[in-house]
C-alpha cells in the first residue's frame, strides 16, 4: 500500500519526476525499433515540457562531427544534444551556431505532461544489441564490412503528444539509436506512427498538431556551417516521414556521423557507389557488395550487372539498397573503376572505385609448412588452413592454379590442376602426395592454391580463397611422384625419394627451360637506369628511404635460405623505376653487402609492385632463378642477366627533418628554429613542391604559448596526385588525395597517381613516396597533435629552395630568401624570423591546401602573433626536470619544447627526432668499396665483403693450382691489393678418355693433352723438366696415348719420373 502511494505521489510531481518506473513488460513497438522500456533497463526522462534529462554521462567518448563527447542530453523536444540542453520548442532552420550540437529525430514541441507518453533512454553493451547494431550498420554502409559495435545508446519517444494537445490528441512514436566502435559512429532514426508536426506555441492546430512551423529532422554541428537535414524537414511533409527511408526499410533512416560531414547510408540518386569491402585480391573470388541505386525488388532484377575494370559480371540483388557480385580474376593491382547498371549494361548510373591488391591477409589460404618442404623428398606433405565461415558450404574443392605468360609476355593465362574433390569444410587438410585427380600432368610450379565451394559444373564466378602466389616445391614433389607412378609403376609412397634417374631427367627439362629463358633475356637484359645503387651496408639501407625490407629474406628468417643462402637480410627498392625494374640487395650477418654467389640480391626486370603486380616479378625473376639455380646447374646464366649491384655507385640521399616546436634541420644540415604561424613554402623545385602549416602550440593547461609546430603539409610531384596530411585530434590524421578525403582504416597502403601513401594510425605514422625520375620520400610521425617528419631528397634531384634549404652541400647559404638574399645563420632569432622565415609565407593563390567548410588560407594566420624566441625563465626544479627528460643540457631543442609546452611526450619526441636524424646522417657517410671478387673457376673463396679492410682468401679444387694472390685485401684507395686469382688445371691423360684434372705442385707448369697449347710435355730437354717437378705418371702406356705422334725426344720427356 505504501509503495502504491509513493508511486502516485511521484507521478503527480510531473516535471520533477526523475526516477525509474517499473512496468510489467516491454513496451509495444514497431518491429524495426530496438527494444525499449523499463523492462529492458531504460530510465524514464523527467515528465516535462521543453526540459531534458540533464547532463547524462556516458561510458565512451562518442564521436560526433569530428569531436568526442563524454556526456549528452536527451531533450523532451525530440533531440539528443551535446554540450547543452535544448529547451527551444520551435525549430530553427539548420545550420545553427553557438555550439548547438544536435541530433534531431523530430525536433518539435513535445509535452509529456499532457498524456501518458514518455521518453526512455539507456546505454547498453548487451551482446544481442551489439550484434544487431553491427549487422544493420554493415547493411546501410556496405564499405564497413568489418564494423563491430562496442556501445549503443537508445532514446525512445513513446506515444508523445504536442504542447497544446491533450490525452486524446494525436501521438508520435520515434527513436534515436547511437552506435559506435570507438572510432566510427552511426545514428539510426526509427519512426512508428507520426501524426502531428507542431505544437500550438509554434503555430500548430490544438486539435490536429499540424500547421505552423513543423518539426526539424537532421543534424547540426554547432558551427553554423556543417549540417544535414532530412528531406521534408520544417515542412508539412515531415508528417509522412515514417513512410520514407534511405535504407529500404520504411520508417528508418541511417547516417554516419563521426566524420567532418554527416553521410547518408543506403541508396541515392547522386550516382555515387559505395563498395564493400573497398579492396580485394586481384585473383578474384571475393564477394563484393555495392550500394548506390535503389533496387526494385518487385521487378526483374536479373538485368543488374557490375562492371569492374571493363569486365562485366552478373550481380545478385540482396535487398532494396544492396547488390552483390563475385570479384573476377584480374591480372593487375591498384585502383579500378566499378559501375552498376540496372538495365543489363545499357546504362551505368552509379560508379565508384575499388582497389585490387596482390593478396588479402584476411581472405587467404595459409600454407603452414611450405618452407619445410624440399625438392625430391616426399616425407613432408603440405598442410593448409582456411576460414570455414567464408563458405556457405559443407564441402569444398581444392585446386592448384598455375600461372604462365602468354607469348606476348604482357598477359597471363592459367592452368587449373584439381588436387582434391569434395573435401569437408573443416578449415584444415593435408594435401595428397600424388596427382591422381589430374588427367594431364603439368610440370610448372608457379601458382596459387584455390579453395572454393564445391559446385556442379564449371563456372568462372565462384567464391574462392587463395594462397599467395609462390613457387610450389610441394607441387613439384606431387608431380614427380605421379610421374614416377605412371611411368615406372611405382607406388608413390609418401616416404620415398624420387629416383635419381627420374629427377635427373626432369632436371634436364628445367635446364632447357632455363637456357631458353636465358637466350631471350641476354638479347634484351633489364636496365638498371634510374634505379638507385645498392647501399653498401645494411645500416645505410635502413636509413635510405628509397629501400624497404624484402619479405623474401628478413632478419635471418628461415626463408632466406631458399634463394639467398648466406644472406641475413635483404632490401629492395621501394618503388619501381620508370621501366618497371627493381633492385634487390642482400647483406650478411655483419651487415655488409653480398655478391650473388654468396646469397646476394639481383636486378629485377619486374619490380614486385609494378606490372602485373607480384605475378610479373615471380614469372620473370623468381621462377627463372629456381629453374637456373635450384632446379638445374645454370646459375651463371641467371647471374649474367640478373647481376648483383656492387654498391660502387651508391649515393645516399640527403635528409631534412622538422620536429617539435617547428625546429628545422635543412638538407645541408643547418639547424634553426622556425617560429612562423600560418602556411609556408617548405621546399620548392621545378619537379616537386612542399608546403607546411604551422599552428600555435598550447601548454599542458591548454593555454596558447609563443611557439608553433607543424600540423599539416601539402606536397606534389610533377604529374602526380596532390597529397595533403593534416592533424585530426580525434582520429590522428586526415589524408586528402587531390582534395578528396581517403580512408586508410582497412587498407593501410594505397596507390594513387605517381604516389604511394601508407598510414598506420596505431603507430601514428604516415609515409608518402612520390614516383618518378626522382623518388622523394616523406616520413611523418605525430604525437600530441604535432607532426615531426623527414624529407629524403636524392642528390641528383637538383637544388631546391625555401625553409628546408637547397641541398648544395653548403650550410652557409641555406637561409636564402625568395629574392636570393642570403641571411647569416648567426643572426638574432628575431631577425631570422622577420627577414627569412616570413619571406616564405604562401599567398592564398599559391596555397596547395584544400579547406573544410568555413576554413581558408587567411584563417590559419595571425599577423599580430609574436613568437617567443628565447627559452622562458623557469625555476631550477623545472630546469632540472627538463634536463632529465631530454638527457642532458645540450639537448636545447628538447628543453625548449618542454619549457614552452610542459609536455614531456613532445620533448621526448623532439629528442628522438634529433637522434634519428643524426643516425641517418652518420649512416649515409660514403664507405670505400672495391667491388666484388668472383670465386675463381674451379676454386672457392672465403670472404665476400667488398668494403675497405675486408680480406678474401682463395683456394682451388683438387686437380687445380692457384695462380695469382691467395689472399687479397680491399684497400682504402678502393682497390684490391695483389693480382687476379686463377685456378689452373694439371692434366693426367687416360688411355680411353679425355684428360682429367689432377692436383700438381704450385711451382709446376701445366700438362695439356694436345700440342695446341704449350706445356711441360713439349719442352726440349729433361733438364728443363726436372727443374719444375710434375706429378708422377702412372704408366708409360697411358702416356703414350698423349705422345703417340710426338718425336722420341718428346716421348722420353714424357716418361721422366714425375714427383
Amino acid at each position: 500500500m505504501l509503495l502504491l502511494q509513493l508511486r502516485a505521489t511521484l507521478l503527480a510531481l510531473g516535471a520533477l519526476l526523475s526516477t525509474s518506473v517499473t512496468v510489467a513488460a516491454p513496451l509495444p513497438a514497431p518491429t524495426h525499433f530496438y527494444p525499449y522500456g523499463t523492462a529492458v533497463g531504460d530510465r524514464i526522462a523527467p515528465v516535462n515540457d521543453d526540459g531534458s534529462t540533464g547532463d547524462v554521462p556516458i561510458s565512451v567518448k562518442f564521436p560526433y562531427v569530428d569531436e568526442e563527447h563524454e556526456s549528452l542530453y536527451v531533450n523532451t523536444n525530440g533531440v539528443i544534444s551535446f554540450l547543452e540542453e535544448v529547451s527551444q520548442f520551435t525549430p530553427d532552420a539548420f545550420p545553427l551556431d553557438g555550439n548547438r550540437r544536435l541530433i534531431a529525430a523530430f525536433w518539435g514541441d513535445v509535452d509529456t505532461t499532457r498524456n501518458s507518453g514518455r521518453v526512455y533512454y539507456r546505454e547498453t553493451r548487451d551482446s544481442d544489441i551489439l550484434r544487431r547494431a553491427s549487422r544493420e550498420v554493415r547493411q546501410a554502409f556496405v564499405r564497413f564490412t568489418r564494423f563491430s559495435a562496442t556501445w549503443v545508446f537508445i532514446a525512445s519517444w513513446h506515444r508523445v503528444t504536442y504542447y497544446g494537445g491533450s490525452s486524446s490528441t494525436s501521438l508520435n512514436t520515434f527513436q534515436i539509436v547511437l552506435i559506435t566502435n570507438g572510432r566510427h559512429s552511426f545514428t539510426m532514426f526509427n519512426y512508428g506512427d507520426i501524426a502531428w508536426t507542431t505544437g500550438t506555441a509554434s503555430g500548430g492546430s490544438s486539435s490536429t498538431g499540424l500547421g505552423g512551423v513543423p518539426a526539424q529532422v537532421g543534424f547540426n554541428a554547432g558551427d553554423g556551417i556543417v549540417y544535414r537535414s532530412v528531406p521534408g524537414s520544417r515542412t508539412a511533409a515531415i508528417v509522412n516521414i515514417e513512410t520514407t527511408t534511405n535504407v529500404g526499410l520504411c520508417g528508418r533512416w541511417v547516417f554516419r556521423i563521426d566524420d567532418s560531414t554527416v553521410k547518408l547510408g543506403g541508396c541515392n540518386n547522386a550516382g555515387t557507389l559505395e563498395i564493400g569491402p573497398s579492396y580485394g585480391p586481384m585473383k578474384g573470388g571475393m564477394l563484393v557488395t555495392v550500394s548506390g541505386p535503389c533496387f526494385d525488388q518487385h521487378s526483374d532484377t536479373s538485368n543488374v550487372v557490375c562492371k569492374i575494370a571493363n569486365i562485366v559480371t552478373p550481380a545478385k540483388v540482396l535487398d532494396a539498397t544492396r547488390a552483390q557480385f563475385i570479384l573476377p580474376m584480374l591480372t593487375k593491382t591498384g585502383v579500378v573503376h566499378v559501375a552498376v547498371s540496372t538495365d543489363g549494361g545499357q546504362h551505368y548510373t552509379h560508379a565508384g572505385n575499388f582497389t585490387l591488391v596482390a593478396s588479402d591477409p584476411l581472405h587467404t589460404v595459409t600454407m603452414v609448412n611450405k618452407d619445410n618442404i624440399k625438392l625430391g623428398q616426399f616425407a613432408e606433405r603440405l598442410r593448409i588452413t582456411w576460414l570455414t565461415v567464408y563458405f556457405n558450404a559443407t564441402v569444398v574443392d581444392i585446386d592448384f592454379v598455375i600461372f604462365r605468360y602468354n607469348s606476348d609476355r604482357t598477359s597471363v593465362r592459367t592452368k587449373i590442376v584439381r588436387l582434391m574433390n569434395g573435401v569437408r569444410n573443416t578449415g584444415s587438410v593435408t594435401l595428397p602426395i600424388g596427382l591422381a585427380n589430374s588427367p594431364v600432368l603439368i610440370s610448372d610450379s608457379l601458382g596459387s592454391l584455390r579453395i572454393s565451394a564445391a559446385i556442379v559444373g564449371g563456372s568462372s564466378h565462384i567464391v574462392s580463397l587463395w594462397s599467395e602466389i609462390h613457387v610450389a616445391q610441394w607441387y613439384t614433389n606431387m608431380y614427380l611422384n605421379e610421374l614416377r607412378r605412371r611411368t615406372d609403376g611405382g607406388t608413390g609412397s609418401a616416404t620415398a625419394l624420387a629416383t635419381p634417374a627420374l629427377l635427373a631427367r626432369v632436371r634436364q627439362t628445367w635446364a632447357s627451360q632455363c637456357s631458353a629463358w636465358y637466350q631471350v633475356e641476354r638479347g634484351n637484359p633489364p636496365s638498371s637506369a634510374n634505379l638507385p645503387a645498392c647501399p653498401c651496408t645494411r645500416r645505410q639501407a635502413k636509413f635510405d628511404s628509397r629501400f624497404e625490407n624484402d619479405p623474401t629474406c628478413s632478419n635471418g628468417a628461415a626463408n632466406c635460405s631458399l634463394l639467398h643462402l648466406g644472406a641475413h637480410h635483404c632490401v629492395r627498392t621501394a618503388l619501381a623505376s620508370a621501366l618497371g625494374t627493381g633492385q634487390q640487395c642482400c647483406y650478411d650477418e655483419a651487415g655488409d653487402i653480398l655478391p650473388f654467389e654468396n646469397g646476394g640480391g639481383s636486378l629485377q626486370r619486374a619490380h614486385p609492385k609494378r606490372n602485373i603486380t607480384g605475378l610479373s616479378h615471380l614469372l620473370v625473376d623468381v621462377w627463372p632463378q629456381f629453374l637456373c639455380c635450384k632446379y638445374s646447374d645454370n646459375c651463371d646464366k641467371f647471374k649474367e642477366v640478373r647481376p648483383t649491384d656492387n654498391c660502387g655507385r651508391f649515393e645516399p640521399p640527403v635528409i631534412a627533418t622538422t620536429f617539435g616546436s617547428a625546429h628545422i634541420i635543412t638538407l645541408d644540415g643547418l639547424r634553426y628554429t622556425f617560429n612562423g604561424l600560418g602556411e609556408f613554402w617548405l621546399l620548392r623545385s621545378p619537379h616537386f613542391e612542399l608546403q607546411g602549416r604551422a599552428s600555435q602550440d598550447s601548454n599542458i593547461q591548454g593555454q596558447l604559448v609563443g611557439s608553433t609546430s607543424w600540423t599539416a603539409i601539402a606536397a606534389k610531384a610533377t604529374g602526380g596526385s596532390l597529397v595533403q596530411v593534416q592533424i585530426n585530434r580525434r582520429t590522428g590524421v586526415d589524408i586528402f588525395i587531390d582534395g578528396v578525403k581517403q580512408d586508410f582504416d582497412d587498407l593501410h597502403t594505397q596507390e594513387f597517381t605517381r604516389v604511394t601513401v601508407s598510414c598506420d594510425v596505431r603507430n601514428g605514422t604516415v609515409e608518402i613516396r612520390f614516383h618518378g625520375a626522382d623518388d622523394y620520400v616523406i616520413k611523418m610521425k605525430w604525437i600530441e597533435g604535432i607532426f615531426s617528419y623527414t624529407l629524403s631528397w636524392p642528390k641528383y634531384a637538383g637544388h631546391p629552395c625555401a625553409l628546408l634549404g637547397n641541398a648544395n652541400g653548403d650550410v652557409t647559404d641555406d637561409l636564402k630568401t625568395p629574392s636570393g638574399v642570403v641571411i647569416d645563420s648567426n643572426s638574432p632569432p628575431k631577425e631570422l624570423h622577420e627577414e627569412f622565415a616570413l619571406m616564405w609565407k604562401t599567398t592564398a593563390e599559391e596555397s596547395m591546401f584544400v579547406y573544410g567548410a568555413g576554413a581558408s588560407h587567411d584563417g590559419y594566420t595571425d599577423p599580430s602573433f609574436e613568437p617567443q624566441f628565447e627559452q622562458p625563465e623557469v625555476d631550477d626544479d623545472t630546469k632540472r626536470q627538463a634536463t632529465e627528460i631530454c638527457g642532458g643540457a645540450d639537448a636545447k631543442d628538447c628543453i625548449f619544447d618542454y619549457l614552452m609546452t610542459g609536455k614531456a611526450s613532445v620533448a621526448r619526441d623532439t629528442a628522438e627526432a634529433v637522434r634519428q636524424h643524426d643516425s641517418a646522417v652518420d649512416s649515409a657517410k660514403k664507405v670505400v668499396t672495391c667491388g666484388f671478387l668472383e670465386s675463381p673457376g674451379n676454386g672457392t673463396k672465403n670472404g665476400s665483403s667488398p668494403l675497405a679492410g675486408s680480406v678474401v682468401k682463395f683456394s682451388c679444387n683438387d686437380g687445380f693450382i692457384l695462380d695469382g694472390s691467395a689472399q687479397r685485401t680491399c684497400t682504402e684507395a678502393g682497390t684490391w691489393d695483389g693480382v687476379d686469382t686463377k685456378c689452373i688445371g694439371g692434366y693426367d691423360c687416360g688411355a680411353h678418355s679425355p684428360c682429367t684434372p689432377k692436383r700438381i705442385d704450385a711451382t709446376a707448369s701445366c700438362i695439356f693433352a694436345t700440342s695446341t697449347r704449350p706445356s711441360l710435355c713439349s719442352v726440349a730437354t729433361a733438364t728443363a723438366v726436372t727443374s719444375r717437378p710434375v706429378a708422377r705418371a702412372q704408366s708409360t702406356t697411358r702416356l703414350s696415348v698423349c705422345a703417340s705422334s710426338k718425336s722420341n725426344t718428346r716421348r722420353q720427356t714424357a716418361q721422366l719420373s714425375m714427383t
